[in-house]
């Protein structure tokens, strides 16, 4: 399963059960990368992924097969982390309050394949990683 999660300069994921921010260009970006792949979000990421082909459900880390995407943003996923072969982080390059962090030591076993910047809607500069396994 390839995972999709968006980090600000502290690996901030939430604040207050919201997510720190958001940008429509990511979106963009993201169906450009998985073109005919599926992409699964649970009903928190409904929102932001409205009128896009996507598979809603809320069991969706279970469901998700090796090729097929999953968009995290306030799921456990580390539980499935064994089942991970793919990590893109967009990263905001912000600081912004967080209580929920994303765990840097799951990318151990993962290498950095690419890194690129890119301007997005809401932020100047956002960086996009991929770490495969």
């Amino acid at each position: 399963m390839k995972i999709i999660i968006c980090l600000d300069d502290n690996n901030g994921l939430m604040f207050n059960n919201r997510r720190q921010s958001r940008d429509s260009t990511i979106i963009d970006n993201i169906f450009e990368i998985i073109g005919s792949a599926n992409l699964y979000i649970n009903d928190f990421s409904a929102d932001i992924f409205a009128n896009r082909n996507v598979i809603k459900c809320n069991d969706f880390l279970e469901k998700c097969q090796k090729d097929d995407y999953c968009f995290v943003e306030n799921a456990d996923f580390e539980k499935h982390i064994d089942k991970i072969n793919t990590i893109i982080i967009y990263r905001w390059n912000r600081s912004y309050p967080f209580d929920k962090k994303f765990n840097t030591d799951f990318l151990t076993s993962f290498h950095l394949e690419s890194s690129i910047d890119f301007a997005g809607t809401s932020h100047d500069k956002i960086t996009r990683e991929e770490f495969l396994i």
